[in-house]
């Protein structure tokens, strides 16, 4: 065993710490989407996303008709003006 390390060592030691480094990269990224989803649904349009999707999946496992208790945070009123109607006589 020598003082120095070889090639093949030092190869081997540089592609360990790179896969380490994408290991410790992948943990990042996961961590920030997962806190990025919790502050999502800490938001009033998260939290109906949840009530739909939960109700949703409750009505397709059993069946059963099932409601959503909730307060409505606002509603948007839409006119199509691309094709007006024509005024009626």
């Amino acid at each position: 065993m020598g003082l120095f390390d070889t090639e093949e060592e030092k190869a081997a030691k540089e592609a360990a710490r790179a896969e380490e480094e994408r290991q410790a990269e992948e943990r990042r990224a996961a961590q920030q989407a997962e806190r990025g989803r919790r502050a999502f649904l800490a938001t009033p349009v998260g939290q109906a996303t949840v009530a739909k999707e939960s109700s949703t999946e409750r009505v397709f496992l059993s069946g059963e008709n099932t409601s959503v208790s909730g307060r409505t945070v606002g509603i948007y009123l839409f006119r199509n003006t691309d094709h007006p109607m024509p005024a009626t006589k």
